[in-house]
This record gives C-alpha cells, structure tokens and sequence, in this order.
C-alpha cells in the first residue's frame, strides 16, 4: 500500500525508462480505480500531481 509521502520509481511501463532514475513523492494515499487496478498522485508529474497506476512502482 502507497501513503502519502513515500517516494516510488517507476519500472515496466513505457515511461519507465524516460525517467529511469527519477524519484517520486505520493500525495496522497493509494486509491482504488476499479477492483483490480489502484492509482497513486505522483507530485513531480505536474502541478497538481498527475495518477499512476501502483503496478508500476516500487517504493525507494
């Protein structure tokens, strides 16, 4: 589970290697988005934080 405040990389996602290395901040705790998928708010994706689904991340 993501809380707000853990920091997260993210792996195998088409993304994953345009910011390979980069460090993000949850600003909010882990949501669910249907009953298989849950999303976190990644503060450096954006202004207000952008959602990313959780299967693509680890935390640091």
């Amino acid at each position: 589970m993501f809380r707000q405040g853990d920091q997260v990389i993210i792996h195998s996602h088409r993304y994953a290697a345009l910011y390979k290395g980069k460090i993000f901040t949850c600003l909010a705790d882990e949501e669910k988005w249907d009953e298989v998928e849950s999303y976190i708010i990644l503060k450096e994706l954006g202004q207000d934080g952008k959602s990313f689904f959780t299967r693509y991340l680890t935390k640091v």
